[in-house]
């Protein structure tokens, strides 16, 4: 479950979902479904789903996407990760830029 546990309305639970364990801290070297789950299953490992396609595929999502907000000062302002939309209060009106994912394995733009 992600949410709030007193937010009961706006919990999000994906069924027979099992997250990854770490047992070594390496880099790129495998035996990992990326940060959250949210890699093409290309670059999962012995057929993990990640987290977000299990999301998708269980049709959970208002919208097949999700949002990174950074802070750039995190005592001030939290950063957020939403899926199923963006927050549309973190972003200045009329620059958010859609731009279609060239290699489905490291997202790249």
């Amino acid at each position: 479950m992600l949410g709030d546990v007193e937010d009961i309305d706006n919990q999000l639970n994906i069924n027979m979902f099992q997250f990854g364990y770490v047992t070594q801290q390496t880099v790129f070297s495998g035996g990992f479904d990326a940060i959250v789950g949210l890699a093409y299953p290309t670059m999962a490992e012995d057929s993990v789903e990640p987290f977000f396609d299990a999301m998708m595929r269980e049709k959970i999502l208002q919208n097949n996407v999700f949002a990174f907000y950074m802070s750039m000062n995190p005592i001030k302002d939290d950063s957020e990760l939403t899926f199923g939309f963006y927050n549309e209060e973190r972003y200045v009106p009329d620059t958010l830029k859609w731009h279609p994912v060239i290699d489905k394995l490291f997202w790249s733009l």
